[in-house]
């Protein structure tokens, strides 16, 4: 069902695009309409570097508490589509990216959306903080890497193919 309304969507939004981009360009005339659409995509790059950094900012806040960024990710998820719209090349998408940009209407908007969204829980460590998994390898001199806790023969060596196992203390 969802498919086919966005199958639906993409197909129809061109149209509905250049019929509107046709009559803005009888009211104000094709330089006027090159123009909005040229201030359209510096006003989607910008939004699009300005929020991305503010998102990374707020998640980094929430990692830092011990909590999962979960309203940071929405909003910065949503924001970047309104970004993306104002790349549209178009009027009808410009609107629908100012709807993103409103706050109240940002909120409805995620809260009408959640039940498409899984978010998985975060596990935490002993002192609060996230458990990251991890392999240590230790790379040589001559470019050979080796896994820390074992006794085989390299994965990787950029320099000779057969090289010992480093000696273990």
């Amino acid at each position: 069902m969802i498919l086919r309304f966005f199958s639906l969507i993409a197909l129809l939004l061109p149209l509905i695009e250049i019929a509107g981009m046709v009559l803005v360009g009888q009211e104000i005339g094709v330089l006027g309409v090159l123009g909005l659409l040229l201030l359209d995509v510096v006003i989607g790059v910008s939004l699009l570097r300005r929020q991305g950094l503010e998102t990374v900012r707020h998640m980094r806040r929430a990692f830092d508490g011990g909590e999962m960024p979960v309203a940071e990710m929405r909003d910065g998820f949503l924001l970047a589509m309104a970004g993306i719209l104002f790349l549209l090349p178009g009027f009808v998408s410009d609107i629908a990216a100012i709807v993103l940009l409103v706050p109240a209407l940002r909120r409805r908007i995620a809260r009408r959306t959640e039940s498409f969204v899984h978010v998985s829980g975060m596990r935490q460590g002993r002192g609060g903080g996230p458990i990251i998994d991890a392999e240590e390898w230790v790379v040589e001199e001559d470019g050979a890497v080796y896994p820390s806790r074992s006794e085989t023969t390299p994965r990787i060596s950029p320099h000779k193919e057969n090289i010992p196992p480093r000696e273990r203390h």
